[in-house]
């Protein structure tokens, strides 16, 4: 491995040792749902959840795909969706 790639994978730990994070990621990994989705399950603010989707998108943990008005979101990284398969209770 190269530098690039030891930020990379440290910059992906960060991302998912925030709690926050590890559950929008946990509500993605079910599904493709959207912002409004995720606020109402989570019980997080619209903000805040947003500004925690932009860095995961960053980071090319997760994607957003149009679906009509609302963006949905899908975990992209194989390696992301392992980890938490790993470290997640069903």
């Amino acid at each position: 491995m190269n530098e690039e790639q030891y930020d990379q994978a440290s910059n992906i730990m960060k991302a998912l040792s925030n709690k926050k994070r590890l559950q929008i990621l946990n509500v993605i990994s079910q599904g493709e749902p959207c912002v409004t989705s995720i606020e109402k399950k989570l019980g997080i603010s619209q903000p805040n959840i947003s500004q925690n989707l932009s860095l995961l998108r960053y980071l090319g943990i997760v994607e957003a795909k149009r679906k009509g008005k609302k963006i949905c979101y899908h975990i992209v990284n194989q390696k992301v969706l392992k980890i938490l398969k790993l470290i997640l209770p069903n």
